[in-house]
């Protein structure tokens, strides 16, 4: 989400009309939008600062108890300084919700371009080990993540929020794969990358979330033993021959 732009989002309203036989036992969808965008500097910082805050009363009070007094009360802001931004704390969950994604999506993108293009299996286990552990430090270090990641999983309305993030990293990985592996099907490689960048996200949820602890160990071995999963299914999915051709091919003409 930028903090660039000063444009107002409208508000969507969606009403059950009373009595009538299509609003019959539909609840009202609530105002996810945010109002404004701050433009200028002290706003974007103020923005900036309830996002944080309210990540933290998240964390400390828990979904039920999350509310727009609970922020202004710890920050010392009034509530009209966040209504000027938000109609409501699901608007303001949101839009942390949306931060989270962000960051996690800069995580994974970083350290997939840091790495030099896998050349064997073990080096494309080893990049993604790195874009795990990167995933997950991104995801434990954002205020309320547990609570986030919940709320993303419990309401339909912000489901479209993780689609969006996935949707933005899926062809990432795809166009990373079709560089190592030039001669495999482009459409397997597509839903591969798909259906990869899913797991590692479910996987890295699970650790953030502690629900992998009781069956699966250590948060380490939990990064190493799904690195090696999504690696070798990368590599078979390509096709391991297509490298190692390409390998004895540049060695004839070193």
């Amino acid at each position: 989400m930028s903090a660039a732009s000063s444009t107002t989002k409208p508000a969507v309203r969606i009403r059950a009309v009373k009595g009538s036989k299509r609003g019959a036992g539909r609840r009202p969808r609530v105002e996810l939008e945010t109002k404004t965008l701050p433009s200028q500097a002290r706003s974007r910082n103020t923005f900036d600062a309830i996002l944080q805050i309210a990540g933290e009363v998240l964390a400390d009070k828990g979904a039920d108890d999350f509310s727009i007094n609970a922020v202004s009360q710890r920050s010392g802001l009034s509530p009209p300084a966040f209504y000027r931004y938000f109609p409501n704390k699901y608007a303001l969950l949101k839009a942390m919700a949306e931060r989270l994604m962000e960051a996690e999506d800069n995580a994974a993108l970083s350290a997939m371009s840091r790495n030099e293009l896998p050349r064997r299996e073990a080096d494309l286990i080893a990049e993604l080990h790195g874009v795990l552990s990167d995933l997950v430090t991104a995801m434990a270090s954002f205020p309320g993540s547990v609570q986030i990641l919940r709320a993303l999983r419990a309401k339909q309305e912000m489901r479209h929020i993780q689609l969006a993030s996935t949707a933005r990293i899926a062809p990432r990985r795809s166009e990373r794969l079709r560089s190592i592996f030039p001669a495999a099907d482009p459409d397997r490689l597509r839903r591969g990358a798909r259906l990869g960048v899913e797991t590692a996200n479910i996987i890295s949820q699970l650790i953030v979330e502690a629900a992998h602890t009781e069956a699966a160990g250590s948060t380490e071995a939990v990064i190493a033993e799904a690195a090696v999963m999504l690696g070798r299914y990368y590599w078979q999915l390509g096709g391991s021959k297509v490298v190692e051709g390409r390998k004895k091919r540049e060695a004839r003409k070193g």
